[in-house]
């Protein structure tokens, strides 16, 4: 039996209609779900273990994997014994007591959605296993959100404008909202009564503080797109190869003729000020209800203790949960934005390959708030989904930010945004932006290796009039470039939403230090200015 062929798919949101009684069965069942998982992870990780104290699982791994720049066979079928061995395999764990129809989570399950729930709980040990992330986590009271079925014939299935799902304890009928005039889920609703939904997934979301159940219907083929009042494609997608240059603070895309930097995400409200409010006063109510679980020095008793919490606690609670969900709406919405930019010049997108897991290390907090991982795998899922590509290229053999065209190769601080050379290519008096011209080198880059050649000749053809820039006066002095002091816009105070004061960071273009900066005392408000920056620090 081979393969089953893969089909073009999307994913259709709808809110469901429900009473109190279907969302305590839907969290029975979410539950039903969590106790599974957990089981399922616990069985995969102890297997996963015994290999590994195997010793050959020691042999396996000091096989090569590539003979003359080709897969080794040898290992692949080393490793596959051990897992035939040892049952770590999805299908092996779909045998285990907890899947069987004798289990009590079978009243509350039906054996797809278990499977499913299984396969997931294997999937993220795998991924472990292979080095891809780091040991998974079992997940607590609540923590499981969503299931879904394998496909629309049984389980959680999709009939009439309605989600069907039956069970020994109860039965499910939950019909869809559709919202008016809205043409995305008008179609996708035809699609799915024409008999084209895959599966479906059943989710619940806290929305102010209310719970709610949505389905999503996974369709086959190809979503709405959307037009304007005027008729003309609202999010058209080129096609052509874009350059793309991705940082935790900004992104530079480059097509031919064209070049554009702008930050990542602006506009992102980070309120961490609410945030850290409601963080203060959620602790103090967790002490006031439970003073017992403390020592002495405020520090809490270690062990398993129960945990009490009050109305008040709760409502706190919901709070925090809110105002995380506004932020992620936010940053989704403002990413799938700057994602359709990017893809309205060009479908076939190359970009550098970076690690967000030490930009995270290095930057933290700025680099979890505005996510540029996902942002990425957006870019590259709506690019492949139009018929284009995605393409990362290794940054140990291209060197897109230390290079130039001229050959010469200099290592660039994190503070140098500019590109001097003084070549042919980027004369005297003259600069480019550093993320611009890595954007532009990535379009001849393939795999491991740099088209210099072809860029060269690109360079010529379009007059680089795109990307070189002159260095203003004021910037030189004898003959080299000086540090150039960047103003931001006005960004969004935490709590109350006012404009703060422009904020002033110093970028070096040259390794000269710039002239002392004089510090305002007040502005003409009355109100005290921000301090620059330190030289140095980068720009988030």
């Amino acid at each position: 039996m081979g393969k089953r062929a893969k089909t073009p798919s999307y994913v259709a949101e709808f809110e469901v209609e429900t009473t109190s009684k279907d969302r305590s069965v839907v969290r029975s069942r979410l539950e039903a779900g969590r106790q599974l998982y957990n089981a399922v992870l616990g069985e995969a990780l102890s297997r996963l273990g015994k290999m590994r104290e195997d010793v050959a699982f020691t042999a396996a791994k000091a096989i090569p994997s590539k003979i003359d720049k080709k897969l080794n066979p040898a290992k692949a079928a080393a490793f596959k014994a051990l897992w035939e061995e040892y049952g770590f395999r999805d299908y092996d764990l779909h045998k285990l007591s907890s899947l069987s129809r004798n289990c009590w989570l079978r009243g509350h399950l039906d054996v797809q959605t278990e499977q499913k729930v299984a396969t997931r709980a294997f999937k993220a040990a795998e991924r472990y296993s292979f080095g891809k992330s780091g040991r998974p986590h079992f997940k607590r009271y609540g923590e499981l959100g969503s299931v879904e079925g394998k496909a629309n014939a049984a389980g959680i299935r999709y009939r009439d404008g309605a989600i069907l799902w039956s069970g020994e304890f109860a039965k499910l009928e939950l019909p869809l909202i559709v919202k008016v005039n809205d043409q995305v889920q008008a179609y996708a609703l035809k699609e799915a009564n024409q008999g084209r939904v895959k599966y479906v997934r059943l989710l619940t979301r806290s929305i102010r503080g209310e719970e709610r159940v949505y389905a999503q219907l996974v369709l086959e083929g190809k979503p709405w797109i959307k037009v304007d009042t005027q008729g003309e494609v609202k999010h058209s997608i080129g096609a052509g190869v874009v350059g793309m240059d991705l940082g935790p603070s900004h992104v530079a895309f480059v097509v031919e003729g064209k070049a554009s930097s702008t930050e990542f995400c602006r506009g992102l409200d980070r309120k961490e000020k609410a945030l850290r409010r409601y963080q203060r006063r959620m602790d103090r109510q967790r002490r006031a209800n439970n003073p017992e679980n403390y020592n002495s020095n405020g520090t809490a008793k270690k062990g398993r203790l129960p945990w009490k919490s009050s109305a008040r606690q709760r409502r706190t609670q919901h709070q925090v949960k809110e105002h995380h969900r506004t932020l992620a709406a936010q940053r989704k919405s403002l990413q799938g934005e700057l994602a359709h930019q990017v893809l309205s010049s060009g479908n076939q997108v190359i970009t550098e390959k970076v690690s967000k897991s030490a930009w995270a290390r290095r930057y933290g907090r700025s680099v979890g708030h505005k996510a540029p991982g996902f942002f990425e795998a957006r870019v590259a899922t709506l690019a492949k989904a139009s018929g284009g590509s995605f393409e990362p290229v290794s940054t140990y053999s291209t060197f897109l930010s230390s290079r130039c065209l001229c050959g010469e190769r200099k290592k660039k601080t994190l503070r140098e945004r500019k590109h001097f050379c003084g070549c042919e290519f980027v004369p005297e008096g003259t600069n480019v932006d550093r993320d611009e011209f890595s954007a532009f080198l990535a379009i001849f880059s393939q795999g491991s290796l740099l088209g210099i050649e072809r860029a060269r000749s690109a360079w010529k053809l379009w007059g680089a009039d795109c990307l070189l820039r002159p260095v203003p006066s004021h910037e030189i002095a004898n003959g080299e470039a000086l540090l150039s002091l960047r103003v931001r816009d006005a960004r969004q105070s935490g709590s109350t939403g006012n404009e703060s004061g422009h904020r002033r960071e110093v970028a070096s273009f040259g390794g000269r230090r710039a002239p002392e900066v004089e510090k305002p005392s007040k502005d003409s408000t009355g109100e005290k200015a921000e301090k620059p920056s330190p030289l140095g620090t980068p720009s988030l």
